[in-house]
């Protein structure tokens, strides 16, 4: 999952809030200096990793995209998850999507401090507003030229969104079945599940 889906799968309290999204830059934190709160959130972030990584629809979903070719599989499968809960917001949560996103973002920048090592990320996340891109194909063409500006290899875009547009509805349901077995393991209640 990516950063919209950790996001979502969070408590709201902005401390753990900022360690769940930080997760990915833990190395470049330093731990002891941290609250136990941001800490708690860094734990988080690896238990949904690990039983995203581990549920068999994500697997196939990785599977799927490396099987057509396409590089970085798990990268894309990731926006791919995060594409599948915004595409759908309306069947996860009962909160509008602006209000969520706004308050995430108010957290990142409250909480920048704490998050140094992902500071630079969580700054360009909120001012290119990336959970808005991860509603459209449209939006989703702009995540993936995103995540091109951070690999080795150029990302065949325009391979990536045909994939994604011929293969949207199994996208879109591979996403909901791993977002609710995720959400369930790490105890995030949904109010429409």
């Amino acid at each position: 999952m990516n950063y919209l889906a950790h996001a979502f799968l969070s408590p709201p309290e902005p401390c753990i809030l900022a360690g769940n999204l930080a997760g990915d830059s833990v190395r470049r934190i330093k731990l002891d200096a941290m609250p136990p709160e941001f800490r708690e959130g860094l734990v988080l972030h690896e238990r949904i990793d690990s039983a995203t990584d581990a549920h068999p629809a994500f697997k196939d979903l990785r599977r799927g995209i490396a099987g057509a070719g396409l590089p970085y599989a798990g990268a894309l499968a990731d926006l791919f998850i995060d594409y599948a809960l915004a595409s759908q917001w309306e069947k996860f949560s009962g909160q509008p999507f602006s209000l969520f996103k706004d308050r995430v973002y108010s957290v990142l920048e409250e909480e920048r401090h704490l998050i140094e090592g992902f500071g630079f990320t969580a700054m360009v996340l909120v001012r290119e507003d990336w959970f808005e891109s991860y509603r459209t194909l449209p939006g989703m063409r702009i995540a993936f030229f995103r995540l091109d500006r951070k690999t080795r290899r150029p990302l065949p875009v325009d391979s990536i969104m045909a994939y994604l547009s011929s293969n949207n509805l199994q996208v879109r349901d591979a996403g909901r079945t791993v977002l609710l077995s995720v959400a369930a393991k790490v105890g995030c209640k949904l109010p429409h599940y």
